[in-house]
């Protein structure tokens, strides 16, 4: 099993946050569990150290994110099927942009 990686809650500043853009956060307002294609830049901000086990966990920071448009995301899903195909050896199913993703069981809209 390859190394858990966690990744930091923050993001860049508006200059290099794709995500700050107005038509963006209204998307997302209005159709909360469309999932949107992004692509973004990032590097290791600092580790973590379990005390216990020894295992030290790279922490990731955005640097830059930016959401792909429909123009360029097909674009971007042949890339991300073919680096999961790579990477796991399973065909990947397609993803459709702006689907619902909520999921058959969501603890979160459970009452």
């Amino acid at each position: 099993m390859a190394a858990p990686v966690k990744l930091n809650a923050g993001l860049p500043d508006d200059r290099l946050n794709g995500l700050f853009d107005p038509a963006t956060v209204n998307d997302f307002l209005s159709q909360p569990r469309n999932a949107v294609y992004v692509i973004a830049v990032v590097s290791s901000s600092k580790t973590e150290t379990n005390h216990e086990t020894g295992a030290v966990v790279p922490v990731l920071k955005i640097r830059h994110i930016e959401v792909v448009d429909d123009k360029h995301a097909g674009a971007l899903a042949e890339i991300m099927q073919s680096r999961h195909e790579g990477r796991t050896g399973e065909m990947m199913l397609p993803f459709e942009r702006n689907q619902d993703i909520t999921p058959a069981h969501d603890p979160e809209t459970e009452e």
